[in-house]
């Protein structure tokens, strides 16, 4: 389960910085116009990451808690069988 935890908190290191450079670049005015050749730009489409990432990490979070309760669970069964 250890290792299971470990590939979790592993996600969440992995998402948190698309998160941040999501939300950051939202910040960012997007330039309209070029002066070099005098012309309005075409506002492409970029690619968006944010959203599946906090899907994903919204997932991973449930994934945590229900791991713990289950070695909560497993702990408390192992110390009642003991006793």
């Amino acid at each position: 389960m250890r290792k299971l935890q470990s590939v979790y908190v592993g996600n969440l290191n992995r998402l948190g910085p698309v998160i941040s450079a999501e939300d950051a670049i939202d910040e960012l005015d997007v330039p309209t116009y070029c002066p070099f050749y005098d012309n309005e730009l075409n506002q492409s489409q970029q690619v968006r990451y944010v959203e599946s990432a906090r899907v994903e990490t919204s997932n991973t979070i449930d994934n945590i808690q229900t791991l713990s309760e289950v070695q909560e669970n497993n702990n408390q069964r192992l110390s009642s069988s003991t006793t």
